[in-house]
């Protein structure tokens, strides 16, 4: 199982009086889309993903993420950092197949909710657990080692 890192540039397009346009949105440094045209982002099957979203503030521009909006039954979308902030960090576990809802929120702009594509298949739930119970089980190790050894001398 691996890791995908996904970078998701968004820049605001704005009308000649200051205001906001639309959302041009580029994928893993693809070309820039517009409206309709968005790219799905996958998350291949059997992987999980960390996301970073960046928004591409022009000069005189303050666009901030608000917040992430996702469904209380979906539990793929998690760790959420960066409100307040231009750059938005989340996890994805990819564990149910198919189109992932959630809108991101802003300061300054309309919400958005690019697709995310799940392949399904991620790790399973218990994963998290596992990894950081042997890490710990590890480092218990090492302390009796530790402990037994200077009890010795």
């Amino acid at each position: 199982m691996a890791t995908e890192n996904v970078q998701v540039d968004l820049t605001p397009v704005m009308n000649g009086n200051g205001s906001f346009n639309s959302w041009q949105m580029s994928v893993n440094k693809g070309p820039l889309q517009g409206p309709g045209s968005y790219p799905a982002i996958p998350v291949v099957s059997g992987n999980k993903a960390d996301f970073t979203v960046t928004i591409q503030n022009g000069p005189q521009q303050n666009i901030t993420f608000a917040n992430v909006l996702v469904p209380a039954e979906n539990k793929d979308i998690h760790s959420v950092a960066g409100q307040g902030t231009a750059t938005l960090t989340f996890k994805d576990h990819n564990w149910k197949q198919g189109a992932v809802p959630y809108e991101l929120l802003f300061n300054g702009a309309p919400k958005l909710d690019p697709i995310i594509d799940n392949g399904g298949g991620g790790p399973p739930f218990y994963y998290n657990y596992f990894i950081d119970g042997a890490v710990l089980l590890l480092v218990f190790a090492i302390g009796l080692i530790i402990q037994k050894r200077f009890r010795l001398l």
